[in-house]
């Protein structure tokens, strides 16, 4: 593999063959192939804008098939020469490129004059594309699904080859595996981008393709409606880049806008056929079905939809359509029909998602999925799948919902055209309504099908769902401008613009949201792509502490494939790999232990959220049990577990909980120390339930049910994070930072969420999830967690929540203090606790989250956000002193926190003495409380640091104060 960058010329050069010579090259092509001119060349320039990128992905993958091993030179050279020789050769259909380019700006131009709405309405659009640039470079690339097809691109790059994909063996290649058939679109682009910037050691130009994708749609969305309506094309755009769910995919790098872009200018590109006589025309056609089948494995929906549409809406000549329809089909699986024989060959699948191990009958894999995901039933199927994208603006925008609008102002004469001129219409945008229409109909007609068959691949994710957004964004910007044009005001302009507006800011939510929690300013853009992402994914802390503190020759079971292999630095083994199934298929926990002593695993990385993988397995057990794992590690509800060859010996100490087994009840029947909170109508506790209690969801749509801890019984109206916010007190007292055991004899099927709520002696500190399970089957069962207490609360409350559709029958809960006999007091954490329970405080405020929260302050709202920070070490010195380090993993600021210290005495002067050494600058600040409440500022100074004590004198006046804190600002 090579190491060592390329000069930055010969990266910009190669960015600007990718991303536009190579599009040239293919616009080209097209225009020599159908001798287009005038508009028809400027629609051929729209659909070629991104096709030029993922047919170099197809050159590269093709390559490492059929020649692999060579150098970077050697790829690069020859598709450089592929597309250098078209253009130079067909340099004369470039001739009045410059003219259209010209023309198009100049139209624009014109019209935005025109029409100020239109115009307004489409910088919305160019400034969410500008964020979804800017923000896809600086966030952390840390998702699942993009990592592991960086992951795949990065092997294949350090190999030069494409021939171990599918990968089912992780041996090779440190445990991870990619079991998945996806054609290699998305994949061969990152591969195409290692070798142009010369090392896959960081992700680099990769960042920028789903953004790229992203406004190649935008533009041909506007270029294929801008000939009737200018502002019915600019909406439409912004109806497409403001889906929520699609711009956070965008941000965050996942494969959507590439497979959504290929799967549109398909389908758009069949508008032409009619037009053109010329057999020429398959050809491009052919190339653009090629490619929508290599980007993804869900571009295969294309062949049947194409066949129904072309078939039966396309008035051209009976055998004419069925040639058409059999050689732009041939030419298209041209492009895959390797990778489908590979697949095949090596899984027994032409397309195929998953292992083995799924189909182990007592994981109940597929069940557990649809409980997890709330389409379990058949009324959560279309709930919670098909009409989600009518209901849940939040993921999915106002497309669909204006699509519904639409429905108002079809008339006869639509369908009527519709039925008799097909796809075929003289008016080119009546035809693009027309595919528009075709499509949809199509894809949701299959979506409608696969419920109906109890098939869950469309609606088990949103994403998937959102195939054809860019059809249904055009149908959605028809609908609002007729809805504008029956409301009737004084000023008609004002519609579209609040509309675009409120459209616009609904769609900045995920973008907000990912500012605030990666904690993105000024001081942090150029962090690593760990850092960044440690501030909200807790699997990155966990890998990160794994890392660090075991020794090398350490296995970690890691039930996130990606992010392992990136960032353990270990081998480790993926929870779907083959070679799990032993585990999966143990008779008891002893077996199921012994079979991951085989395999070499001695941790075990559990994720946040729940898997049938261990809740169906003896896993669960394992991990529950203090004698077989032991909690080393905990990150928000993350966490890692150490194996031993033999069981430990330890000791436990029972809690006292008030009521555990549900049994006292008043002379109403009602729990005492529980109370309830629903937020459904059919929701609720159950009554008269003798054993145990019953929380039950009778809604398909989202709901909740939680039963906590802590109160007399009764119901609470309001959510029941807002209601423990408001209370002061728990009743469960747990020593700081050791671990328990949660035991709960349970049974049902649903859902459940496990929280304590923390209370500090200043009031509630938070919720602390510290499970996530999946209950399924009559059978009652007991079930164990460990979880680490925190470093700052004293008391706590317990809540169980079902989420979701379901019911739950708790009979029995017990919380236990675990005591290794191996396990030595540490006595400088035995001082960190003392300090923290004094009031000793270390946060990270987010300087961006900061000025909203002084917003909110100055509008009258109350709101303080701090990030406590627990990365921080106290080393026991001479005497009572004792040595407080912090090692930020990032440059945001931190600020340690004293205790409020007593001020009372107007005659005796205070002084304050302590050394503080390290790198960069430290501010120093003393605020103080007045008896009447006033806050002031008694010392502020700034000290550069350095690897030396500097020692800090303060002395302030002798005057009546309350209390005072000291700042240190690092």
């Amino acid at each position: 593999m090579s190491f060592h960058t390329y000069p930055l010329i010969f990266v910009l050069a190669q960015l600007i063959f990718t991303y536009g010579i190579s599009s040239l090259v293919i616009y080209q092509l097209f225009c020599q192939l159908l001798n287009a001119q005038g508009d028809s060349k400027k629609r051929m320039l729209a659909y070629s804008l991104g096709v030029g990128p993922i047919s170099i992905s197809w050159l590269t993958v093709m390559l490492f098939l059929a020649f692999p091993g060579h150098a970077n030179w050697f790829y690069m050279a020859f598709i450089n020469t592929i597309f250098f020789v078209p253009f130079i050769l067909l340099r004369k259909q470039l001739y009045d490129f410059p003219l259209i380019i010209k023309d198009v700006f100049a139209n624009i131009r014109t019209y935005c004059s025109q029409d100020k709405p239109a115009f307004f309405i489409l910088m919305l659009g160019l400034v969410l594309i500008a964020c979804s640039f800017i923000l896809a470079i600086f966030l952390p690339y840390s998702e699942n699904d993009a990592l592991e097809y960086s992951m795949l691109a990065k092997i294949m790059y350090g190999q030069h080859s494409a021939r171990m994909y599918p990968i089912l063996d992780g041996t090779q290649f440190g445990g991870f595996i990619a079991p998945f058939t996806h054609p290699l679109g998305y994949v061969g682009i990152f591969i195409w981008s290692y070798l142009i910037q010369g090392t896959a050691q960081h992700f680099g130009l990769i960042k920028i393709v789903s953004p790229f994708y992203a406004f190649c749609i935008f533009t041909l969305i506007i270029a294929v409606l801008s000939h009737a309506n200018r502002r019915l094309a600019y909406l439409a755009g912004l109806l497409f880049i403001a889906t929520p769910l699609l711009l956070n995919g965008v941000i965050r790098h996942q494969i959507d806008a590439l497979r959504i872009y290929t799967f549109f200018t398909f389908f758009m590109f069949l508008r032409e056929l009619p037009f053109w006589e010329k057999w020429q025309i398959i050809l491009p056609a052919g190339l653009l079905l090629g490619l929508c089948l290599f980007s993804h494995s869900i571009g295969i929906l294309a062949i049947p939809i194409f066949w129904f549409i072309y078939l039966f809406f396309s008035r051209e000549h009976f055998f004419t359509t069925c040639k058409r329809l059999i050689l732009i089909t041939f030419i298209g699986l041209l492009f895959v029909v390797v990778r489908y024989a590979i697949s095949f060959h090596a899984i027994g699948y032409i397309i195929h998602d998953g292992t083995i191990v799924r189909s182990v009958p007592s994981l109940h894999f597929y069940e557990i999925y649809e409980l997890i995901n709330g389409i379990y039933t058949n009324a959560q199927k279309w709930v919670n799948g098909f009409f989600s994208l009518f209901s849940n603006t939040l993921y999915f925008g106002v497309s669909y919902s204006i699509l519904i609008l639409s429905l108002l102002f079809i008339r006869k004469h639509h369908i009527y055209l519709l039925i008799k001129d097909g796809i075929s219409s003289k008016d080119y945008t009546e035809g693009v309504f027309a595919v528009s229409v075709l499509t949809v109909l199509c894809f949701f007609g299959m979506v409608v099908l696969s419920i109906l068959i109890k098939d869950d691949n469309f609606i088990a994710s949103g994403r998937y769902m959102m195939s054809v957004q860019p059809f249904v964004a055009i149908l959605g910007a028809w609908g609002l401008l007729k809805c504008c044009e029956k409301i009737q005001i004084k000023y008609q302009n004002i519609l579209p613009l609040l509309g675009s507006s409120l459209i616009f800011f609904m769609a900045l939510s995920f973008p907000i949201n990912n500012v605030f929690d990666y904690k993105l300013s000024l001081t942090t853009l150029f962090n690593s792509n760990m850092a960044k992402a440690k501030h909200v994914q807790e699997t990155y802390n966990l890998l990160a502490y794994f890392s660090k503190n075991t020794s090398p020759d350490s296995v970690l079971l890691s039930f996130r494939n990606a992010e392992a292999a990136y960032y353990a630095n270990h081998r480790y083994v993926y929870h779907t790999d083959r070679k799990m199934l032993p585990v999966y298929t143990a008779k008891d926990k002893s077996q199921a232990h012994q079979a991951l002593m085989d395999l070499g695993i001695n941790y075990l990385a559990v994720p946040n959220h729940p898997l049938s993988y261990i809740d169906q397995s003896y896993l669960g057990e394992l991990i529950g049990d203090p004698a077989f794992s032991e909690l080393v590690y905990q990150n928000g509800s993350s966490r890692l577990y150490k194996l031993y060859d033999n069981p430990l010996s330890y000791s436990a100490t029972e809690l006292q909980l008030t009521n555990p087994d549900f049994s006292q009840r008043n002379k109403d029947r009602q729990l005492m120390n529980w109370a309830a909170s629903w937020n459904k109508r059919g929701n609720g506790i159950a009554k008269d339930v003798y054993d145990g209690v019953v929380l039950c969801n009778t809604s398909p749509s989202h709901s909740q049910t939680a039963l906590f801890s802590g109160n007399s019984y009764k119901i609470i109206s309001e959510a029941f994070n807002r209601y423990l916010s408001r209370q002061t007190t728990g009743d469960i007292v747990l020593e700081p930072e050791q671990t328990y055991q949660l035991n709960v004899r349970m049974r049902g099927y649903g859902n459940v969420m496990v929280y304590l709520a923390e209370y500090t002696k200043d009031g509630y500190l938070g919720l602390q999830k510290i499970w996530h399970t999946i209950s399924y089957g009559n059978e009652s069962k007991n079930k164990q967690v460990q979880f680490q207490s925190s470093s700052l609360a004293s008391q706590y409350r317990l809540v169980f929540v079902l989420d979701g559709q379901g019911w739950i029958n708790l009979q029995n809960i017990g919380i236990r203090q675990i005591h290794y006999s191996h396990k030595p007091i540490d006595p400088n954490e035995q001082k960190k606790i003392e300090l923290i329970t004094q009031g000793w405080r270390v946060t990270s405020p987010n300087p961006v989250r900061t000025y909203f929260d002084r917003l909110k302050k100055v509008l009258g709202f109350r709101s303080v956000h701090l990030n406590f920070v627990d990365n921080w070490q106290v080393r026991s010195m001479e005497g009572s002193e004792v040595e407080l380090n912090i090692t930020p993993d990032a440059s945001i600021p931190y600020v340690i926190h004293s205790p409020l210290l007593p001020y009372q005495e107007n005659d005796v002067k205070k002084e304050f003495h302590f050394a503080i050494k390290g790198k960069g600058q430290a501010v120093i600040e003393v605020l103080a409380n007045s008896i009447q409440g006033q806050s002031y500022h008694l010392f502020k100074e700034a000290i550069n640091l350095t690897d030396h004590y500097q020692t800090v004198d303060i002395n302030l006046p002798a005057e009546l104060f309350k209390n005072t804190l000291i700042l240190i600002r690092i």
